[in-house]
């Protein structure tokens, strides 16, 4: 009996405080709690927060310590004040010092950057602890900064880039020596890590073939001879081309003769625009264009070459027959501007020469994104009837039959000469554009107070209070209505006016019964890129989507979600308009119904400014023949609109359809198929 008294008794201990009352008495602890002001939850960086523990019962003793889940987060004073120092959640705890069993914690988030220490230390090492690599060759470089928390940006230095350059880390050796490469923080000078790298002499190529003794192939040569035959030129490198990986391509001029050089590995063969050189490969013909390929002979030769464009004016520049001759050779001339059409990858435009029209292009394909945006702004600023001085690289480019291209690589190859204040209004008003229909849902539109690329200033009026020209305000009516404005475009003092037709539809506020939807969001996972694996391609496919579930059949349209596209919630369906109605972009559902309205948000694909045009189309008799809608609605917007269009009664299928604009793109989001 006396054992299990004593138990009990040390049972209560266990679970009380030795804190006496005025009569002596222990007192049990019974709990925590921590409280801010307002109860606030949520700092910014920088910011504080005073936190109180108070220990029930309060008669007793109520000294605690404060502790941080996450110092790079928030610390905690003594006395319960904490700081936020960078981004991300944090617990504060709060211990009762004479129980360390009775503690509370308080969450607070953190909004803004996350904080990163100053690094303290850095170093580097190599792939299994190689320092020693042949010319041609890579070693790959990792440089580690501590505290792990710290900022891992570095920069990279070689103490000789003759013998060897460096970047992100990788090790190109150029010529036999050795070569020390140093790394430090971003930042952070003083902070230093430095590895030697011993190049040697690279093993001497082994050839196929006597490239050596191998007589230099003609241009013509060049253009007869079949696909896969050996060819040796020479030349020198006017132009290299980009590439998203290490090989590229290249021109190279012999006097007037030039040759097309494909996919060749900078790395082990690098190539340096104004360098003569001796190539050997196999001649290939794409789309049109002579290549050469499969480069195995590469050598740089002492020899100084001069390449002086021929001039074309007088030669029939569109025929394929005329122009074989100076594939891939620099030609130039003077040509009289007509047109331009455009993408987000090229630019082709028009233009006479001497009479005879001939096909300009500017491609990312050939060249470097500060040149093809340079040579974007300048064609912006030039309108048809303009003259201008060309030098270009004739290539040939198929679609559907060969026609020959004259090649525009750098912006220094178009002279416009001065462009005059007439040009620039008449460019600045081609370029100048409005929504010409204004859905149901949309009470206000973008009216534009400047232009792209110009010092301009526009002004707006209207005929109809339907569109307020000063804000853009929408007011819908009962029925349709165009809505006639007129922009008044000033530069240097002068002025011209252009007019739109905007057509406002009508007021809808009836209530539809939806029938399907799609609205991407059962669209998951995403890959890599945060488009959708449901449909990455834009090769035709049918998903089975939306809510009810249905068959969808997008041709030429993918799911997406990049950076370029717009969506609301996680996808979009972005769609591209193609040259043949059979390859078109098409969002089509497979399974009749009742849908006599359809609702749609839509708006551009990132930079295809010129915008696309959409049309619905419906069908009685399960896909046997289509019937298009009376209304083609232009998107030209970059934020989505929303549009309804109304169907005739009856069970059908209906699509929705791109019908003009080759090449440009549109985002589709939240269909809606109602009755």
């Amino acid at each position: 009996m006396k054992k299990f008294i004593l138990f009990i008794w040390m049972l209560l201990a266990a679970i009380t405080l030795v804190s006496c009352t005025t009569d002596g008495e222990p007192i049990q602890v019974l709990g925590m709690e921590i409280t801010s002001n307002e109860n606030v939850h949520s700092l910014n960086v920088g910011e504080t927060l005073q936190l109180n523990a108070k220990v029930y019962p309060t008669i007793i003793d109520q000294s605690v310590t404060w502790s941080t889940s996450d110092e790079y987060v928030a610390t905690v004073s003594a006395n319960g004040l904490v700081t936020a120092i960078g981004g991300g959640n944090v617990e504060i705890t709060a211990t009762y010092v004479a129980l360390n069993t009775v503690k509370q914690k308080y969450l607070i988030t953190v909004e803004g950057a996350k904080y990163q220490p100053a690094p303290e230390s850095i170093s580097v090492s190599s792939k299994n602890d190689v320092t020693t690599c042949k010319v041609g060759e890579t070693i790959r470089l990792t440089a580690t900064v501590l505290p792990e928390e710290a900022s891992q940006k570095v920069v990279w230095v070689s103490s000789d880039e003759t013998i060897a350059t460096v970047n992100k880390g990788i090790v190109k050796p150029l010529q036999e020596g050795q070569v020390e490469i140093s790394v430090y923080p971003e930042g952070y000078e003083n902070i230093v890590a430095t590895i030697t790298i011993i190049c040697e002499k690279a093993d001497e190529p082994v050839y196929s073939r006597d490239w050596a003794n191998m007589e230099y192939t003609t241009h013509e040569e060049y253009m007869s001879c079949e696909d896969g035959t050996p060819i040796k030129v020479k030349g020198l490198v006017t132009h290299i081309s980009p590439s998203k990986n290490s090989n590229v391509n290249y021109f190279v001029q012999n006097g007037s003769e030039g040759f097309y050089v494909y996919s060749q590995n900078n790395d082990t063969m690098p190539v340096e625009a104004g360098k003569v050189y001796e190539i050997g490969g196999l001649k290939k013909t794409y789309r049109g264009l002579s290549e050469i390929t499969e480069v195995e002979y590469f050598k740089v030769i002492d020899e100084d070459i001069q390449c002086e464009p021929t001039n074309v004016n007088g030669l029939d520049v569109a025929s394929q027959e005329v122009m074989a001759a100076y594939q891939c050779s620099y030609i130039t001339g003077t040509a009289i501007l007509k047109s331009v059409t455009t993408s987000s990858k090229s630019y082709n435009f028009l233009a006479t020469v001497d009479g005879v029209e001939a096909t300009f292009r500017v491609d990312t394909t050939y060249s470097e994104e500060e040149e093809f945006n340079t040579i974007n702004s300048l064609l912006q600023l030039v309108g048809p009837g303009k003259q201008f001085e060309f030098t270009s690289v004739v290539i040939a480019y198929s679609t559907g039959e060969i026609i020959p291209q004259l090649l525009i690589l750098e912006a220094k190859d178009l002279d416009f000469g001065e462009i005059s204040t007439d040009d620039l209004l008449a460019s600045a008003a081609e370029k100048l554009d409005v929504t010409p229909a204004v859905g149901f849902a949309v009470d206000t539109i973008e009216l534009p107070t400047t232009i792209a690329g110009f010092d301009a200033t526009v002004t707006w009026d209207s005929d109809n209070e339907q569109i307020n020209p000063t804000t853009g305000a929408v007011t819908h009516t009962e029925t349709p209505t165009t809505v006639t404005l007129v922009a008044t475009i000033e530069i240097n003092g002068e002025t011209l006016q252009k007019e739109f037709y905007v057509v406002v539809e009508a007021k809808d506020e009836k209530v539809y019964e939806v029938v399907a939807t799609l609205d991407l969001e059962d669209a998951l996972p995403a890959n890599s890129w945060g488009n959708s694996e449901t449909k990455v391609g834009y090769a035709e496919g049918i998903v089975e989507l939306g809510t009810p579930k249905h068959k969808w059949m997008l041709r030429n349209a993918l799911i997406a979600a990049t950076t370029s596209d717009k969506y609301n919630g996680t996808f979009s369906i972005r769609a591209q308009m193609r040259d043949t109605a059979s390859e078109t972009g098409r969002i089509e559902i497979m399974e009749a119904g009742e849908y006599n309205v359809v609702e749609f948000a839509a708006c551009i694909y990132g930079n295809d400014v010129l915008g696309a045009k959409v049309r619905i189309e419906y069908t009685f008799d399960d896909g046997a023949t289509w019937t298009a809608s009376d209304n083609i609605i232009t998107l030209n917007n970059t934020t989505f609109e929303t549009f309804r269009v109304k169907l005739p009664e009856g069970v059908k299928r209906v699509a929705i359809v791109l019908v003009e604009g080759v090449g440009r793109r549109a985002n589709f989001d939240d269909i809606k198929l109602m009755k």
